[in-house]
Order: structure tokens, then sequence, then C-alpha cells
């Protein structure tokens, strides 16, 4: 267990009205998430990202 890479990797944040916004990446997968937090109430909400044809955001690197 030690030494092992998170599988969850946070690659942006940013503040809103509400609490924020975190753009999270599965590193086994690359499926790119969307994870709304509110203010001091921790993770309230995560669903996959999507690109303009509505397939999942997949994180090549």
């Amino acid at each position: 267990m030690f030494g092992k890479q998170k599988r969850f990797q946070e690659v942006s944040c940013e503040s809103c009205a509400w609490g924020t916004l975190r753009v999270l990446v599965d590193t086994e997968t690359g499926v790119q998430y969307l994870c709304g937090c509110s203010a001091g109430e921790g993770p309230s909400a995560i669903t996959p990202l999507l690109d303009e044809k509505g397939h999942v955001m997949i994180d090549r690197e």
C-alpha cells in the first residue's frame, strides 16, 4: 500500500459562489470527473466530463 500512487488526481480547482469545482482524473482509466464541493461540507456531486459529442473525456497523459 505504501508508495502506491493515488487513484484520483486533482488537475484543476476553481472557486465559485457556493464552494469549489474540481476536475479529477482516474489514474487507472484516464476518465475525467467534475466534482462539486459545497463550502465546508465536502464533495456533494461528481459526474464524468463529456466532450462536445457527448463522449466521456479521457486524459491520455
